[in-house]
This record gives structure tokens, C-alpha cells and sequence, in this order.
């Protein structure tokens, strides 16, 4: 309901009784449990940390691999260019 001057009044006393009501609520003294924002996490398995060490050593090797190829690939580059030039000349 918009705050019109005709409605002052009465948007006032509305106003007033939910004041009223809640000011005469009961007011619990201690919650009976702390709220947290997070939720629980589960137990970890022992097996997780050998598994995820397992996968960051494959990735490793895996990063390696690959700069060992393009290391070695560098050396026949110019070989590259000159094949894709003579193929567009």
C-alpha cells in the first residue's frame, strides 16, 4: 500500500500494532544451539590423500612430457615454416 496523504493515518496505526506485537512477544533468554553457517563436513578416508597425490604426480609428469616434446619438436620448426611456405607459394 503506497504512503499516500489520505492513508498517513491509518499506514500509522499499523504501524504502531505490529510495534505493539512485537514488542509483546516473549523473548527467549539463550538459543539452545549455536547457528553455523557452514554444514558438517564429512570424514576423510585414508586413501584420499595417497589417490590425490597419485593424480598431481600423473599431471606432473604428464606437464613434463609434453614441454619435453615441445622442446624437442622446436629443433624441426624451421622445417615446418619452409614446408608451409613452399605450400603457399
Amino acid at each position: 500500500m503506497p504512503a499516500l496523504p489520505t492513508n498517513r493515518a491509518y499506514l500509522k496505526a499499523l504501524r504502531q500494532a505490529e510495534m505493539a506485537a512485537w514488542e509483546s512477544a516473549p523473548v527467549k533468554a539463550t538459543p539452545s544451539k549455536q547457528v553455523t553457517p557452514r554444514l558438517p563436513s564429512t570424514a576423510r578416508h585414508a586413501g584420499e590423500g595417497w589417490l590425490y597425490a597419485f593424480l598431481t604426480a600423473l599431471c606432473a609428469a604428464l606437464v613434463g612430457h609434453e614441454l619435453w616434446s615441445l622442446f624437442q619438436a622446436s629443433g624441426s620448426w624451421q622445417n615446418f615454416v619452409q614446408y608451409v611456405r613452399q605450400l603457399l607459394a
